[in-house]
């Protein structure tokens, strides 16, 4: 699947995927014959899981304040 068609399926800005491969969230995608991204269902998937941490931080981040230090260590 092309950026395009990743962006829309995943509601994400092209920017946002091309910056999570540039700083290493996403392996390097696969370029076609004329340099364009195609996204892989692993590519796909780790997508998909990269967005389920974002939204568990956001969802955890609140009550992360009232844990003991001790458990944020771990």
């Amino acid at each position: 699947m092309s950026i395009n068609e990743i962006s829309k399926k995943f509601v994400l800005s092209k920017y946002t995927l091309r910056y999570w491969e540039k700083v290493g969230l996403l392996p390097a995608i696969k370029r076609d014959e004329h340099g364009y991204r195609q996204y892989s269902e692993i590519d796909q998937n780790w997508i998909f899981y990269i967005k389920v941490l974002r939204i568990y931080k956001k969802v955890l981040e609140p009550h992360l304040s009232s844990c003991p230090p001790f458990y944020l260590a771990r």
